[in-house]
């Protein structure tokens, strides 16, 4: 499995919006050394600072990790519950 390059990926992110390094050093509140390095694989963000950055950008951290925005999600409208039971407990969870 090839590894993440999440430092690439938000660089990626940050040009194809054509955010600067300023700008997004102003709305992260992280600075441009800090962001450079990151981009540059020479720190490794924490998740705190993907966080930040995520909501700086305006995309979801799983964004950072090539994952798509639109993931299949379930609807469940109320009426139409039903008991769902993750380690077969008895009782399980009702969604």
């Amino acid at each position: 499995m090839e590894a993440v390059k999440v430092g690439e990926k938000i660089k990626d992110l940050r040009q194809k919006d054509n955010i600067s390094l300023q700008e997004l050093s102003a709305k992260s509140g992280y600075s441009t050394a800090v962001l450079s390095q990151i981009e540059n694989h020479l720190v490794s963000p924490s998740l705190g600072v993907l966080v930040h950055l995520a909501k700086a950008m305006d995309v979801s951290i799983g964004a950072f990790f090539g994952r798509e925005e639109t993931e299949p999600f379930t609807l469940i409208r109320k009426g139409e519950e039903h008991t769902v039971s993750r380690f077969a407990s008895k009782e399980g969870v009702r969604y």
